[in-house]
């Protein structure tokens, strides 16, 4: 064996290099064929989508037949642009232009598509099926129990998919069972869930003590992550939901106000302000100018600025102090707030000029720009 590598050790030396020189010309070749095919694909995606996007606008106005509309659905890819181009103009579309667009979802080659796609056990193909579900009038019985078990699917595109479209058809019970599934799953994004609730509160007048029974029996659960909790405290805040302000004050006295976590503390805090609650006040003076976490001091601020309480002006001037530039800044902006304040005699002696006019400079164009 020795004597014949010795005598053929050239031959296969160059036997090894040959096949590695053409290894290399067929991974580039491999290279070349993938990126000319994904632009050729991004071209016909450019293409077909403008195409339709035309159809479609055209069709939602009336001035075409859905025929038009159907007969550019040819290949897979025109589907899933269909159906991405419906999302956004269902977006803004009302009255009759909306129920064209319905109709369109209906059609009997779209639900063949997404019906396969919704059996194909690909996530990302359910996800697209699931979206199409969320459009249509009404769905069969068998599917929401699907559906119910995707929501809770690991996959975080499946799982929002299968929950928007719950939201849309499920009862009551199964909406709820959605979100919560959603709100358990820390792959979803926090952007995700926001969506998704404001996708509740969509539904109607009759839903609106539904969505707050339902957000608040969210914040009592134990078994809700912190950053979810605060999220829908913000959300109830946000979205004005005064009737649920009963709940709100009992919760920040029994568990809220004293949090592990910041993020519940500081979510709690700016409810408890913008639901007028005054009664806050000494814990805001005395215990979250303290606290160590600085969107808890900055929240405190804010929510003394909120109140503009003639006994906030001296823990408001401690908070201009911060070493956290955005507690500083919420707290001076809180204290330009009060009419016999002289901004220039409360900079601390540690502010640059510089610094300090930057940041009341900011305050100013606030101001200008009517924000809080």
């Amino acid at each position: 064996m020795i004597e014949f590598l010795n005598s053929n050790a050239e031959l296969i030396i160059r036997s090894v290099v040959l096949f590695l020189f053409f290894l290399t010309i067929l991974v580039l070749l491999m290279a070349f064929f993938s990126r000319w095919k994904l632009r050729r694909r991004e071209r016909r995606r450019t293409r077909v989508t403008e195409i339709l996007g035309e159809r479609i606008i055209r069709y939602a106005s009336g001035d075409i037949p859905i025929e038009d509309v159907q007969k550019h659905l040819q290949k897979q890819q025109d589907y899933t642009v269909m159906l991405e181009i419906v999302n956004q103009l269902d977006q803004v579309l009302g009255g009759p232009e909306k129920e064209r667009l319905q109709e369109l979802m209906e059609v009997e080659s779209t639900r063949v598509y997404f019906e396969n796609r919704f059996r194909s056990g690909e996530p990302v193909f359910q996800a697209k099926a699931c979206l199409w579900l969320a459009k249509r009038k009404s769905i069969q019985r068998d599917k929401i129990s699907e559906l119910m078990e995707m929501s809770s699917a690991g996959d975080p595109i499946l799982a929002y998919a299968a929950s928007y479209a719950l939201i849309r058809h499920g009862s009551r019970e199964e909406k709820r069972a959605a979100l919560r599934n959603v709100l358990l799953n820390h792959r979803i994004s926090n952007m995700a869930v926001n969506d998704l609730l404001h996708q509740l509160t969509l539904l109607g007048e009759e839903y609106h003590r539904f969505e707050m029974e339902t957000l608040t029996q969210f914040v009592a659960d134990a078994e809700i992550p912190p950053g979810r909790t605060a999220l829908l405290i913000h959300v109830l805040n946000e979205m004005e939901y005064f009737h649920s302000f009963e709940f709100l004050k009992e919760y920040y006295h029994n568990e809220g106000g004293k949090h592990d976590s910041p993020e519940v503390v500081e979510a709690i805090i700016y409810a408890m302000a913008r639901f007028g609650y005054e009664e806050i006040l000494p814990d805001l003076q005395e215990l979250y100018v303290n606290s160590k976490h600085s969107e808890v001091r900055e929240a405190a601020a804010w929510a003394m600025g909120f109140f503009m309480k003639e006994e906030s002006i001296p823990f408001l001037k401690w908070l201009v102090n911060d070493p956290n530039y955005n507690v500083c800044y919420k707290a001076a902006r809180a204290l330009a707030g009060y009419p016999d304040i002289d901004m220039s005699r409360i900079r601390h002696p540690n502010i640059s000029d510089g610094d300090w006019n930057n940041l009341t400079g900011e305050i100013r164009m606030t101001e200008m720009k009517g924000g809080i």
